[in-house]
C-alpha cells in the first residue's frame, strides 16, 4: 500500500483537522427534522427518501457554517484534551461544483487558522453513498481554487485513502474513514493509521476517531471513547447601553454605551463588559444562551463578575430578520446576527 507522507502537520494535528466532518445522533419524535436559521426554515424528510443528489446537497448544507465545542465543554467538561476550537466551513464553487473551505482555529483567536482543508463531494451510485475527498491547503496557497483551463488548483494535495464515506440513515448522515487505507508515516518513520466514525445532523457535529502507530501505540482518541462534539455557534453584533445610578432614564444622553470584551456568541460563555468610551471594566458580565433547534430563542443574562447568579435574566424578544431586543429600567440590549465571527472582530 502507498502511504502518503504528510509534509505539513505532525500526526496529532493532522487527525484533528480531518475530523471536522463529525458525528452526532439525535432522536426525533417524528421522522422529519426542521432546521430554522435566519428566518428560513428547512424541513427535511427522512433522508433516505431523497435522491443521492439531494442528499449530497443536504450534506453540504448541514456542514456549512461555524461550529465549536465550547458549549459541550461547559456541559460535560473537555473531551480528549481538546481546547475550545472553532470550525469555519464555507461553501465555495469550483466551476459548477459546490465544495467546502474549512478553517480550524482556537476560539480565542478565530482569524489565526492553524489548519485549512478543501472538501469535495461525489456520489457513489453503486454503494448508494456520498464520498467526501479531503485536500490540504499549503501555507503559500495563492487563493485560486479553480480555473477553466486547468481545473482544481495543482497546489491542493488530496489525502489519498482518507476520504469519508457518508450514508444516510433516518435523519442522520453517518460517515466512516477506514484506517486500513488512511495511513502515512510520521516524524519517527512509523506508519500511522487513522480511523473515524462520523455522524451529522443540522445542529451538531460529533467526532469519534483514533490514530494508531504500527507499533500499537495509540496517538489520538479519547481513552473512554467519548466524542468531540461541535455545536453550531452564532456570533452577534451588539448594541448595549445601561443607566448609571441616579441618572435620568428619560434623557438619552444619560445612558452609557457598553461593549463586550470579546465577540458575543450563543455558547453560554460569560463575557466582560467594558465602557465603550474608556475601555474600562464595568464589573459585570453578559451571557447569551441559545437553542440550536429554535434559532429565534435567546436568553440574556447579566452577572456581577464576582457572583455566580445573574442579576438580570430575560428571554429576548425576536424582532425578525436576525434581530433581538431586551430592555429593563436600566438596561437596553439589541443584537443582530452576524454572518461570521469575522464580521464582529475589531477592524
Amino acid at each position: 500500500m502507498k502511504f502518503p507522507l504528510l509534509k505539513y502537520f505532525p500526526v496529532r494535528v493532522f487527525c484533528t483537522a480531518c475530523v471536522i466532518t463529525s458525528s452526532i445522533t439525535i432522536s426525533h419524535a417524528k421522522p422529519t427534522a426542521v432546521f430554522s436559521l435566519n428566518d428560513s426554515t428547512i424541513t427535511v424528510q427522512t433522508l433516505t427518501e431523497h435522491t443521492l443528489a439531494e442528499q449530497k446537497r443536504i450534506l453540504i448544507e448541514w456542514l456549512n457554517g461555524e461550529f465549536s465545542n465550547l458549549k459541550h465543554i461547559f456541559e460535560h467538561g473537555p473531551v480528549g484534551g481538546y481546547p475550545p476550537i472553532l470550525m469555519r466551513q464555507s461553501t465555495i464553487h469550483l466551476g459548477a461544483e459546490e465544495a467546502l473551505w474549512v478553517q480550524q482555529s482556537s476560539l480565542v483567536t478565530p482569524i489565526d487558522s492553524y489548519r485549512e482543508h478543501l472538501y469535495r463531494f461525489r456520489i457513489n451510485e453503486r454503494n448508494h453513498t456520498i464520498i467526501q475527498d479531503i485536500y490540504l491547503l499549503p501555507q503559500d496557497f495563492d487563493g485560486e481554487w479553480f480555473s477553466d483551463e486547468i481545473g482544481i488548483s495543482p497546489q491542493l494535495e488530496q489525502l489519498e485513502g482518507c476520504s469519508i464515506t457518508w450514508r444516510a440513515e433516518g435523519n442522520t448522515m453517518h460517515g466512516n474513514r477506514d484506517g486500513r487505507f488512511c495511513a502515512f508515516k510520521d516524524e519517527l518513520n512509523r506508519v500511522v493509521s487513522i480511523s473515524s466514525q462520523l455522524n451529522l445532523n443540522p445542529y451538531q457535529l460529533e467526532v469519534v476517531d483514533t490514530a494508531v502507530a504500527d507499533d500499537g501505540e495509540p496517538l489520538l482518541g479519547d481513552v473512554d471513547g467519548n466524542a468531540l462534539v461541535l455545536d453550531r455557534i452564532r456570533f452577534f453584533h451588539a448594541e448595549i447601553t445601561f443607566l448609571p445610578a441616579g441618572a435620568d432614564a428619560r434623557s438619552d444622553n444619560e445612558w452609557v454605551e457598553a461593549i463586550p470584551q470579546r465577540p458575543m456568541h450563543d455558547h453560554d460563555q460569560r463575557v466582560a463588559l467594558l465602557n465603550a468610551e474608556d475601555q474600562l471594566f464595568l464589573g459585570h458580565d453578559i451571557q447569551l444562551i441559545g437553542n440550536a433547534k429554535k434559532a429565534d430563542e435567546l436568553v440574556l443574562r447579566i452577572y456581577r463578575q464576582t457572583e455566580d447568579e445573574p442579576v438580570f435574566s430575560a428571554s429576548m424578544e425576536y424582532l425578525g430578520a436576525g434581530q433581538w431586543r431586551a430592555t429593563s429600567e436600566r438596561l437596553r440590549v439589541e443584537l443582530r446576527l452576524a454572518e461570521s465571527v469575522i464580521d464582529v472582530l475589531p477592524r
